[in-house]
C-alpha cells in the first residue's frame, strides 16, 4: 500500500495498485483455502460470519410505522452495475433546487395524476434517455424536520444497468459517474442517497433481498449560505 501511494521513504513508487490488488486477492485465496480445509461447509460458515459483520457495522434500516408514512412526492433510481457500483448524478450548483451541487440518484417529482412507476420511467427518459426494464421498489426515503414531522418523501426504485456513464447524453445536471460505495466519504452526497446505498450494501453483504420496500428516515439538510 505504501509503495503504491509513493510513500516509501527509500523507493518511492515501488508498486502499482494492480500489485496491491493482486496481493490482497492472494491473501483472500489463502484464507478461503484454509477455511475449506477446516470446515466442510465453509461457504455457510463464511456467510454467517459476514451477516454478523453486517449487523454489527452497517447501518440498520428499520421500517417506520405505517401510520406515519406519507405518499411519496418524488422518485429516484438506484441503478447498480455488475461491479456493484452506483450511478450518481451531480446536480447543478447555483440553482434554487433540492440538493444543489450534490451527488444524488437520478430522479425527480411526480406530476399530477402520475403514479410513481410512471414518474420514474418518465424522469429517466427525460434526463438521460434511458429505459430501464424491471425497476422494482426498494425504499422510501422520508425527510424529517426538527420537530419530527415528515416534510417529504421519495420512492426509490432498484434497477440494473451496465452501460458507460460518460456516453449518456445528460439533459439535466452536470455529470454522471459510476461510484464505489467506499468513495462516498470523499464526495458531497445527499444524505438520503447515502442511506439508500448503505441499506443496499447491507442486503448485498448479507446475501439477502428485501421482501418489502424499506422506509428510511433522514434529517432535513441545512440550507446552504
Amino acid at each position: 500500500m505504501i509503495g503504491a501511494m509513493g510513500e516509501n521513504p527509500r523507493k518511492g513508487h515501488s508498486h502499482t495498485w494492480d500489485d496491491v490488488e493482486s496481493e490482497v486477492c492472494d491473501v483472500i485465496t489463502t484464507g478461503m483455502v484454509a477455511l475449506m480445509r477446516m470446515n466442510t461447509d465453509a461457504q455457510a460458515l463464511f456467510e454467517r460470519h459476514m451477516e454478523r459483520i453486517a449487523s454489527r457495522d452497517l447501518p440498520k434500516a428499520e421500517p417506520a410505522p405505517e401510520a406515519s408514512s406519507t405518499a411519496p412526492s418524488g422518485t429516484a433510481a438506484l441503478l447498480v452495475n455488475g461491479k456493484g457500483q452506483y450511478l450518481l448524478h451531480l446536480r447543478d450548483a447555483n440553482k434554487p433546487i433540492n440538493h444543489a451541487g450534490m451527488w444524488c440518484f437520478l430522479g425527480g417529482h411526480t406530476e399530477p395524476g402520475e403514479t410513481e412507476d410512471e414518474g420514474i420511467t418518465r424522469v429517466l427518459q427525460e434526463e438521460t434517455g434511458l429505459l430501464i426494464p424491471d425497476l422494482t421498489p426498494f425504499a422510501t426515503v422520508e425527510t424529517v424536520v426538527q420537530d419530527g414531522t415528515i416534510q417529504g418523501s421519495v420512492k426509490v426504485y432498484l434497477g440494473r444497468w451496465d452501460g458507460l456513464a460518460h456516453e449518456i447524453e445528460l439533459r439535466e445536471g452536470i455529470a454522471l459517474r459510476w461510484t464505489d460505495a467506499d468513495e462516498l466519504q470523499w464526495m458531497t452526497v445527499d444524505a438520503g442517497t447515502t442511506a439508500v446505498i448503505n441499506a443496499h450494501r447491507t442486503q448485498v453483504v448479507a446475501s439477502r433481498n428485501a421482501t418489502t420496500p424499506l422506509v428510511l428516515r433522514v434529517p432535513q439538510a441545512r440550507a446552504s449560505r
